[in-house]
């Protein structure tokens, strides 16, 4: 939702950054897109780098949630390639017309380059985010975690109650604890080569 809301504010920015003139006055409602545009960038960001549930690990979260990531970086490259479209579209202009009266009004100019900026910066962190994630999975003990996720630490015993359902529903699939070993296996396998696609994507 969030994405395809922030398609339709880039629409509306780039139409009054574009048809906007030099001489017109400041264009009032440019700042106000290009402010919920940022907004909403912000909150996609900030689900994916910096928000975890209450009571899960933030790693675990992080590597459940690969579908944020995802929408982030769609996001993010929509505002930066619209902001890079209009900012080449004012530069075309100056070089053909040195006078300037035929460039973008100077609002819309900032407004394009504030975008630019944040849009660059979290594809910068967010493809930091996935390299953290990699240098994690890449540390041991990672078998063990998996397993007390699942089921719970032995001296967990309000959480062993709480995942006692769900404990039961992965002992029945998997086999019990040793098939469970076996599941964790794959399962942290399947993470790494995830990860390890995830750092092949083009992120600019």
């Amino acid at each position: 939702m969030t994405y395809y809301s922030v398609i339709s504010l880039l629409a509306a920015a780039l139409l009054t950054a574009l048809t906007t003139s030099r001489a017109d006055p400041s264009p009032k409602t440019l700042s106000l897109v290009t402010s919920s545009v940022r907004t909403s960038l912000a909150s996609l960001r900030t689900t994916c780098l910096h928000q975890s549930p209450p009571h899960s690990s933030p790693t675990f979260f992080a590597l459940s949630d690969m579908h944020t990531v995802a929408y982030v970086r769609e996001t993010a490259l929509a505002v930066k390639h619209s902001a890079v479209f209009v900012l080449a579209f004012h530069e075309r202009e100056l070089a053909r017309d040195r006078s300037g009266k035929s460039a973008l009004h100077k609002d819309a100019v900032a407004e394009m380059k504030a975008l630019e900026a944040i849009a660059s910066k979290t594809l910068g962190e967010t493809k930091a985010h996935v390299q953290k994630l990699k240098e994690l999975l890449g540390e041991g003990g990672w078998l063990d975690r998996v397993l007390e996720w699942t089921f719970g630490r032995e001296d967990d015993h309000e959480r062993q109650e709480e995942g006692e359902e769900f404990r039961d529903a992965v002992a029945r699939v998997t086999g019990g604890k040793e098939a469970a070993e076996e599941w964790a296996g794959k399962l942290l396998e399947s993470w790494r080569e995830g990860v390890k696609g995830w750092l092949m994507v083009r992120w600019e």
